[in-house]
C-alpha cells in the first residue's frame, strides 16, 4: 500500500466519505476478491456509516455501527473474524482438532500437533484457523511455507482471535 492510499483513512474524520470508501475498495481489491470489498463496504447493505477507530494498541479498525470489518496490520487491511464467518473463502485455512480449539479461542499461537489439515500457504501469509466444522477461531501469520509441515513447531503467530479487543469491539 502506498503512502497516498494509507492516508485516505487516517485523517481526523472518524466517518469515511464516498471517495475514501472507493479508494479503500480499490486497495482491498489488490488483496481479496472484488465481491468482498463490494459487500464489506456497501453502506446500503449495512444501512449505516462506515467509520474508523483506533484501538488501545494503536491498531486502526474499520467498522459499521455494530461490526468490526477490517483491521490494519503493517499497512494492510485484514478481515475480522466477524467477516470471515460470512466470507470464509477470503483467506487460506488451517483446520485444528478439538483439543486445540480452546487454545486458539484464547489467542495462543498455533503449533503443528493440533493441525488436522491445511490449505497451501507461503511464509508470512495471513490465514484463518478454523475448527472441524469450519468455524473461524483465529487469524494468524504463517511462520513457514505450508506445502509440507514439520511434525513439531510453531506454524502461525496469532494476530486476532475470538474474545480479543477486535472481536469485542462493539462492547468497547
Amino acid at each position: 500500500m502506498n503512502k497516498k492510499e494509507r492516508n485516505i483513512t487516517f485523517g481526523k474524520k472518524k466517518e469515511l466519505g464516498k471517495k475514501q470508501i472507493q479508494s479503500l475498495k480499490k486497495t482491498l481489491g489488490k488483496y481479496y476478491p472484488s465481491d468482498f470489498s463490494k459487500f464489506v463496504l456497501d453502506q446500503q447493505l449495512f444501512q449505516t456509516h462506515i467509520k474508523i477507530k483506533k484501538l488501545s494498541n494503536a491498531r486502526i479498525i474499520i467498522t459499521t455501527t455494530n461490526n468490526p470489518l477490517l483491521f490494519e496490520l503493517e499497512e494492510k487491511f485484514v478481515p475480522t473474524l466477524h467477516i470471515l464467518q460470512k466470507f470464509s473463502i477470503l483467506l487460506a485455512t488451517i483446520t485444528v482438532d478439538i483439543g486445540a480449539v480452546k487454545y486458539m479461542i484464547n489467542g495462543a499461537d498455533l503449533f503443528r500437533p493440533g493441525i488436522i489439515k491445511w490449505d497451501s500457504f507461503k511464509k508470512n501469509d495471513i490465514v484463518t484457523i478454523i475448527n472441524e466444522k469450519g468455524t473461524p477461531l483465529s487469524i494468524g501469520i504463517t511462520l513457514m511455507d505450508g506445502t509440507i509441515l514439520p511434525e513439531k513447531g510453531k506454524i502461525t503467530q496469532t494476530i486476532h482471535h475470538l474474545q480479543d479487543e477486535i472481536w469485542n469491539f462493539s462492547l468497547i
